[in-house]
């Protein structure tokens, strides 16, 4: 059973984010970052994921004086709460500001280089 139909039977509503980049997720991040509130006390674990979310180094090419990084994310516990935030500020820059909105049509249907066909919402 996919995580939507688990969240609507539960009455939640999931609205999927657009597929995008990696590089256009973290640009959205940048973007909305100085609009978060975030509560210090009660999201230290949120906030010590970003702080120590980050690619992972190359430890073979790395030298003490110059470290070398693979360039995917360090896959730990924060990648999961980075991936959270990039998630909303995508949603938050392409889908509400900019008034469009795409997602899959079915899971079944995600297939690589599938065209999700983003459409356009009139004002």
């Amino acid at each position: 059973m996919a995580t939507r139909d688990i969240a609507a039977g539960l009455g939640i509503q999931i609205d999927p984010v657009i597929r995008h980049s990696f590089n256009d997720g973290i640009e959205a991040v940048r973007s909305i970052f100085p609009l978060l509130d975030v509560n210090t006390e009660l999201c230290r674990d949120v906030i010590d994921a970003w702080a120590g979310y980050g690619k992972k180094k190359n430890e073979r090419l790395s030298t003490e004086d110059k470290p070398v990084y693979f360039n995917e994310p360090e896959n730990t516990w924060r990648k999961h709460f980075a991936d959270a935030l990039r998630h909303l500020a995508v949603y938050y820059r392409y889908m509400t500001e900019e008034g469009f909105v795409g997602y899959a049509i079915d899971d079944d249907e995600q297939k690589p280089g599938y065209d999700w066909g983003v459409q356009e919402i009139a004002p």
